[in-house]
């Protein structure tokens, strides 16, 4: 049984909402496990997921969240460096995560994408379990794996 994972940015409510609805769905009729912890912010999602990693074993997680409003570099800088701590954690631990982060102008087009973005960002991560389990059982059975 695995267990996954789920951060979720909640300072826009009715889209973390959204998102968080669609990425429990999939995973339910997935029959996967899950544990969710709430940031304020998305800048805080990393040190979120670092900080749960360092508790619990986890298969993969999930994060999701918007950033609402004129695009700016003050956003873009956030949602850079949110992704590039996420994907630091990802290769850090090998863990799958499945990233549901978006910019929207505003609630509206937010709530549009959210539960698609929800759905994606859910099954981007069941399928990188499912290939590093591939893997993990190919390296058990061969004794072979990638060697400096």
């Amino acid at each position: 049984m695995n267990k996954v994972l789920i951060v979720e940015a909640t300072l826009h409510p009715n889209t973390a909402d959204a998102l968080s609805s669609a990425v429990r769905f999939v995973l339910e009729q997935n029959g996967i496990e899950y544990e969710r912890v709430q940031v304020t912010g998305i800048f805080e999602i990393p040190a979120a997921v670092s900080i749960a990693l360092d508790a619990f074993d986890y298969d993969g997680a999930i994060v999701v969240g918007s950033l609402i409003g004129q695009e700016n570099i003050t956003l873009n800088t956030i949602y850079q460096e949110c992704a590039r701590g996420v994907n630091d954690i990802s290769i850090h631990f090998s863990l799958p995560i499945g990233f549901g982060i978006f910019m929207a102008e505003n609630e509206a087009q937010a709530l549009e994408q959210a539960s698609v973005i929800g759905k994606q960002a859910a099954l981007c991560c069941l399928e990188l379990i499912k290939i590093k389990n591939l893997y993990q059982s190919f390296h058990n059975d061969s004794g072979s794996g990638y060697k400096n």
